[in-house]
């Protein structure tokens, strides 16, 4: 299942070895979890959607239902930690099954100026770590999170503090701070300081 988006609108593919089937989209929401919802997608499907995957839909669609429109980044990080059918939720974690989430990202396009357009990034656990604003124009690397530091760091505070809320505190304040400023370097710095600082505090 693949998912393209422009300035212009989005577009979801779903693709086989030999064929594919595509819905373009103009406006509005449209959620895409893991199965095939194309008239002709569906009909390459060897079982129903399995649960994990539909409920998933179905959650996102309420919580998309209930927000903005168009939603937030704020909105949309909250739903990315959404935990609230703890067998099958949004916010993965590795107690049940052998999956966990361990990024995420949103990216923001800008119709009237596609150039601005920024792309938030969530390296790790989303209950343990914050989203980061990437704009499209960025040319540099915090190395943090390429050398997989920022993701220990996450780690760290996942394995101390499994699927708790322990952190919306300090994300809402990091998270509301992020709109207007330009000192990524810092901003990014000031990140990894936070889930350092949080893994180092005694319960």
């Amino acid at each position: 299942i693949l998912c393209f988006a422009d300035a212009g609108g989005g577009l979801v593919m779903d693709v086989v070895s030999d064929a594919y089937a595509s819905k373009e989209i103009r406006r509005g929401t449209h959620v895409v979890s893991n199965h095939f919802l194309t008239r002709r997608g569906k009909t390459w499907a060897s079982e129903p959607p399995g649960k994990n995957s539909a409920r998933r839909k179905e959650r996102m669609e309420q919580l998309l239902r209930r927000s903005s429109h168009p939603p937030s980044p704020e909105e949309v990080f909250a739903l990315s930690r959404d935990r609230r059918s703890a067998s099958h939720p949004l916010c993965n974690a590795d107690t049940n099954r052998r999956s966990m989430t361990i990024s995420a990202q949103l990216q923001v396009i800008s119709r009237a100026a596609p150039q601005e357009s920024v792309n938030y990034v969530c390296c790790g656990n989303t209950r343990h770590s914050v989203y980061l604003p990437v704009p499209l124009a960025f040319e540099e690397t915090f190395l943090p999170l390429l050398d997989g530091t920022f993701y220990r760091a996450a780690d760290r505070l996942y394995r101390k503090h499994r699927c708790s809320a322990h952190l919306r505190k300090v994300q809402r304040a990091f998270e509301r701070s992020m709109p207007g400023r330009t000192d990524y370097a810092d901003l990014y710095r000031e990140a990894l300081r936070q889930l350092r600082r949080a893994a180092s505090d005694r319960d």
